[in-house]
């Protein structure tokens, strides 16, 4: 019984770790979106990324850490559009 404890309390602890891995990844793009070239260029993603990075700050607060790590690789994938538009002289 004692062992089946610490199994599901391993278990349950593995589950609710913080996603920093998505946390960085994201944070990455963001800087390289963030610079004065692409804030001419590509305002409505940075926008749409913004809002998306900050959804997931406030679920890390909450420790809704599955919802964080979606929210932060959804922020990231948004950033890397903005950079892309800034590398390809787009503008949306």
């Amino acid at each position: 019984m004692l062992l089946l404890a610490g199994m599901l309390a391993a278990a349950l602890s593995g589950c609710a770790k913080p996603p920093v891995a998505e946390k960085q990844a994201a944070e990455d793009f963001m800087n390289s979106a963030l610079t004065a070239q692409s804030r001419s260029v590509c305002r409505r993603h940075q926008t749409e990324a913004k809002k998306l990075w900050d959804d997931a700050e406030a679920k890390m607060k909450d420790r809704a850490y599955k919802e964080a790590q979606m929210a932060y690789t959804a922020a990231k994938a948004s950033f890397d559009v903005a950079v892309g538009q800034v590398e390809a002289g787009k503008k949306p």
